[in-house]
């Protein structure tokens, strides 16, 4: 869940690995590219799919926060359902709330 009910918590496998696929998309959103890019917590909500709020190691001590929207049928391949970008927030600490 999301808002003050859902506690962040680290990332499952198929988790960390849906958020580190889509990695392109974050960085053409921001016209950057990441060296580090390290998927450390989050929240789930579900929808239509489901809607991953994520705290990902960008830099030394930055974190960038990221939703997308990952479908039910969501395969990573081409061909499958892609996750959709909502927003990515910047400048953000390990100690901002998700």
């Amino acid at each position: 869940m999301l808002g003050g009910a859902g506690m962040a918590r680290p990332l499952d496998k198929r988790e960390k690995a849906i958020v580190k696929a889509e990695k392109n998309k974050v960085e053409t959103y921001l016209g950057t590219t990441f060296t580090v890019y390290d998927p450390v917590l989050i929240k789930i909500q579900v929808v239509n799919g489901q809607n991953f709020v994520v705290k990902i190691l960008v830099d030394n001590e930055e974190y960038i926060h990221v939703k997308m929207n990952v479908p039910f049928e969501y395969t990573g391949k081409e061909g499958g359902e892609p996750a959709s970008l909502i927003y990515v927030h910047t400048g953000k600490t390990f100690d901002d709330k998700l």
